[in-house]
């Protein structure tokens, strides 16, 4: 049971990391009133975030596989709550920025110190399934980041929901910190190779290990490619559009984001369990992208959907990024198990960077084509303008696709040592 309760205050962390990561989507207008930004200034914004958060993956990657997990993640959960800490008393774009760079600086270790956990403390063969878990309790995180934190906004301001998630971030930490002199036993497996967590090899030979090789990159490439655009649209643009598109409030535009999320966190770990019972990852990593590929051309394209349709689609589009987790799997089967925090953090600085630069492009394109509208001080972007700045999604998933043929058939096995 400890094992267990260990790898799920990673995941915990993850699902706190990832309601900072989505919260703006409900907060577009407050933020472009008081900080009087233009939706490409808002991307910026957003995308803060994410900048520092790819940024910050391979060095946690590195700092995970040699001076363990949990060391890492009470400094990097205090990095994040002072983060949201300054967001949330910020009284500049600046000060805002600055915000958004340590909440994302934070958040970076949460992903790949959760996987370094689970190699760790838990059997090989638990590693697919606890990917899946992981990503279900985050999100739930998302999902409380979106209709929920609407309402409660609604209510009290972003400000005060911000200083609330700052005192979360703040326990968290602490609850990190009590575990920090609990052992794996050698049950575990993965952590025969390591001493308390740590696996005690050099930064020049681990990134050797996890870049060395074909398959490593074109995992990134798949990363940003199938998974990139669906969270760009998740996480910030899906709310407005949808407000636009079909004259939603906030909190009913937020449970569309949260939908999305939803399916994920579902389809997610049904995706993992498949996986190990075919005994193959690929045709997952297929049919992620072509999932999305059904879904989002009729989300975007097809006006006048009935809204129980639109949430359906919201879930299969959601559902699309379990291939994306699949990935991390495939990702430590074709990886020496001393650079699994490193191809973890590669993978996941992939999508990060993706989702950055999509959501300031799609930020300038709303710009580029704006009519004029404004509203209460806000710029208003039609639904015609969302469609033109959402073009790039389907072309990525196609990418996607491609990016497969380039990633081995692992058959749910280590092939690598």
């Amino acid at each position: 049971m400890l094992p267990w309760l260990i790898c799920c205050l990673g995941a915990v962390y993850f699902g706190y990391g990832y309601f900072l990561r989505v919260a703006p989507s409900v907060m577009i207008d407050q933020l472009m009133r008081d900080f009087a930004v233009n939706a490409a200034m808002l991307g910026n914004l957003a995308a803060a975030y994410y900048y520092i958060y790819a940024a910050m993956q391979i060095p946690f990657g590195i700092a995970v596989d040699n001076i363990g997990p949990r060391r890492v993640l009470i400094g990097a959960a205090l990095v994040c709550a002072t983060g949201a800490t300054m967001f949330a008393a910020a009284d500049t774009l600046a000060l805002a920025f600055a915000g958004r760079l340590l909440i994302g600086a934070g958040a970076a270790a949460a992903w790949v110190g959760t996987m370094r956990l689970t190699t760790i403390w838990l059997p090989p063969d638990r590693f697919a399934f606890m990917v899946g878990l992981t990503n279900l309790i985050a999100m739930h995180g998302g999902t409380a980041g979106q209709g929920p934190l609407a309402l409660v906004i609604d209510a009290v301001g972003w400000r005060a929901a911000s200083y609330a998630a700052a005192a979360a971030g703040f326990a968290i930490a602490l609850a990190f910190w009590a575990t920090r002199r609990l052992s794996p036993t050698p049950a575990a497996g993965a952590a025969a190779a390591t001493t308390g967590g740590r696996a005690r090899v050099g930064v020049l030979p681990v990134l050797k290990l996890a870049l060395g090789r074909r398959a490593a990159w074109a995992m990134g490439a798949y990363g940003a490619t199938a998974a990139g655009p669906t969270l760009a649209i998740a996480v910030l643009w899906g709310v407005p559009f949808v407000m636009q598109a079909y004259g939603l409030g906030r909190p009913a535009a937020g449970a569309f984001a949260s939908t999305i999320l939803i399916g994920w966190g579902v389809v997610g770990p049904a995706a993992g369990w498949l996986s190990d019972r075919l005994g193959r990852r690929k045709p997952l990593l297929y049919a992620g992208p072509l999932l999305g590929l059904v879904a989002w051309p009729v989300l975007i394209y097809v006006p006048g959907l009935p809204v129980p349709l639109l949430y359906l689609l919201a879930f299969a589009a959601g559902g699309s990024l379990s291939g994306f987790l699949v990935g991390f799997a495939v990702a430590k089967e074709f990886t020496p198990s001393a650079a699994t925090g490193t191809i973890t953090s590669l993978l996941n600085a992939s999508v990060m960077l993706s989702i950055a630069v999509l959501q300031v492009v799609i930020g300038y394109i709303l710009d580029l084509n704006w009519t004029g509208a404004i509203e209460n001080g806000v710029r208003i972007y039609d639904a015609e303008t969302y469609r033109l700045g959402f073009t790039a999604i389907p072309v990525l998933l196609l990418a996607g696709l491609v990016a497969v043929r380039f990633i081995p058939e692992t058959h749910c096995r280590q092939i690598a040592d």
